[in-house]
């Protein structure tokens, strides 16, 4: 199932090399990874499914890290 935020590609790549990807939207985190097929010859299709976080920001978290801290 497609929506809004979702997004497909199909992509063939040759064999026998090495691969980098990344994907970003906004209001999201970077993602980057190596893909490796240098080795691989031959292989079954795959499918790789990529979730990219939200970026959020905690108000309360940010507090918290403002507060001193006290020693026992």
């Amino acid at each position: 199932m497609r929506t809004k935020k979702q997004g497909e590609f199909l992509l063939t790549l040759p064999a026998g090399r090495n691969y980098m990807y990344n994907a970003s939207k906004q209001g999201y985190l970077f993602f980057s990874e190596n893909f490796a097929l240098k080795d691989t010859f031959n292989a079954p299709p795959f499918r790789l499914d990529i979730l990219l976080k939200p970026i959020v920001r905690d108000t309360a978290m940010l507090i918290a890290k403002k507060q001193p801290t006290t020693m026992p």
